[in-house]
This record gives C-alpha cells, structure tokens and sequence, in this order.
C-alpha cells in the first residue's frame, strides 16, 4: 500500500467530485475502461468524491458526456504539478538542484578523524599509519574499507591489543586498545637479598630461597636485610657458602605520617538587638497565623 502511494505521487493524481444522478452508471464505465478509482467517498446522493491518475482523468470527457455528470478538480498532488508550479522559476529549481548536489558531494568526503584510548601510543603516530592505509582529512569516505584498514593498523602497529574504525557520517572514529607489556623476566642464577623498604613490624614472612634473617615480632627499618642469598654449609663451616637468588615474601605493619596545616575558622552569634513579634489566632482547633489575619483584615477594610 506504501509503495502505491509513494507510486501515485510520483506519477501525480488529482482529487475530483462527480455530480449527477447517474453516478452509478459513471463508476461503471470507469470500471469497464480500466480507469483505476480509488478513495471513493459519497458525500451525498448526487456527489461523490474520488482518486485517479494524471492519465485516467484524461480519459474522463467521453464517460462525462455519457452520463451528463460533472466533473470538478478539488487538489492536484504530486511531483508533476510540483514541477509544473516552479516551471516558470527556473532559478529557484537550478538553485535547488545546485545545492541538493553540493551537499550530497560535502558529505561525501571526511571532514574529521578522532582517536581516543592511547596513552603510550602517540596519536601522531596513529594519524600516520591511518594516512597510509588512505584514512586522510578530505579522503572519499566511500573509498574506504574499515575492515581492511582494522586489519593493516594490527599488522603494522604491534603496541595495539585491539583497534575498532567506525564511520559516522563525515566522521571517523578510531579506538585503541594498547597492549599491555609483560614484565621483564629476573634471572634467577644472579644471587641477591631480599631487604625492606620500609620501617615496620614483622607479622609474617616465608622464605622460598634463601635463609630468614629475622623472626615474626621483629621490628626492622628501611634497608635492613630479610633473607639472604648466602647459605652455610652446617656440616662443613670451612666450605664456601652457597649464592642463591632468594626468593620469598615478608608482610609487616607499617605507619605512615602526614602534617597539614588547617586554619581554624571561629564562628560567633552576635545579637542585634532587633525584635520581630509573631501574633496567631486559635479559633476552635484552627490556628490563624499573622499574615493569614492581616490578609483578612485588607480584604475586609476593601468591602468597607
């Protein structure tokens, strides 16, 4: 039904009324010539309004002489009476044309480009790779493949965990996921300490390489040794001790101190001296306040 109307109006159809008193007879002959009606409403028993084509109402005149009805063009709608009303306008209608062009061909191409989610990555350097894989300021947007450019920006950046391209209408948006680095392996065959980095009181350690150089209770300070990567031998003190990469872990409570500065505001309530008396009416169990008695006394001071 939608494409039908949208139909008719390219085409163009006209609004009429028919009077007579063989309006049957007419509808009949429309019918059996193949003139398509549509919309056909009585208004009353000799008129009736009704739809039809641009090219069905020309076939109109020889029905209208058989059944000595009346014919009479209520509105006239679609593109060919549009057209046919500016004709005489042709500047109006270049003008029009000139700019429905222009804007189709605006925003045809990219007029902005936004990256968002890099922190190490500059977006300098995102800009350029983007350039090269033809995402550029003034670049045809219909040109462009976000598919195959997500795909070259992976291959050619490799601090990139994830990259999405998205096209909004003259607008590119580009969002990054940057990878995040493992850390940097220790080698264990380099013998060490393990010492702390801050004042506190031991309350649990557990040593997984190496020997405990303090007991649970202990109070240590910043750079005192842990556990150490040097290992008697017991059975043979003379023997030289054995260097390994200690390994463990050692909590302590610790405390933290902190100076500011606060300025003390002292408030203080200073009496003026000023008065104001409330006065209130109970009448019954309804308690007339003083504005509410003032505003009876003014209405009643006007009636006097």
């Amino acid at each position: 039904m939608l494409i039908w109307r949208l139909w008719n109006y390219i085409k163009g159809y006209v609004i009429i009324i028919v009077e007579g008193y063989f309006l049957e007879k007419f509808i009949n002959i429309c019918t059996h010539r193949n003139i398509r009606l549509w919309n056909v409403k009585w208004q009353k028993n000799s008129r009736v309004s009704m739809k039809l084509s641009i090219d069905d109402f020309r076939e109109l005149k020889p029905v209208v002489r058989k059944t000595r009805c009346k014919v009479h063009i209520v509105k006239r709608k679609g593109i060919p009476f549009i057209l046919n009303r500016y004709k005489s306008r042709k500047a109006f209608v270049i003008g029009s044309g000139i700019c429905i062009i222009a804007f189709f061909l605006i925003s045809s191409f990219i007029w902005d480009i936004s990256v968002a989610g890099n922190s190490n990555v500059s977006t300098e350097f995102i800009m350029e790779r983007l350039r090269e894989n033809g995402v550029r300021t003034g670049a045809l947007k219909f040109r462009i493949n976000t598919d195959d450019v997500v795909e070259n920006m992976m291959l050619q950046i490799n601090d990139l965990a994830r990259i999405s391209v998205s096209l909004k209408g003259t607008r590119i948006y580009v969002e990054v996921t940057e990878r995040t680095k493992p850390p940097e392996l220790i080698n264990k065959e380099i013998p060490c300490d393990i010492i702390a980095s801050r004042d506190g009181v031991v309350y649990s350690i557990v040593a997984k390489e190496g020997l405990e150089t303090v007991k649970i209770g202990d109070t240590v300070t910043k750079g005192q040794q842990l556990i150490t990567g040097r290992v008697l031998n017991v059975k043979n003190p003379e023997a030289p001790p054995l260097m390994v990469h200690s390994m463990g872990s050692v909590k302590a409570r610790t405390w933290y101190e902190a100076t500011a500065k606060i300025e003390q505001n002292l408030v203080t309530a200073k009496r003026t001296g000023l008065k104001k008396e409330m006065y209130s009416i109970v009448f019954f169990t309804k308690k007339l306040n003083y504005f509410t008695l003032k505003f009876h006394i003014i209405i009643q001071n006007m009636w006097n």
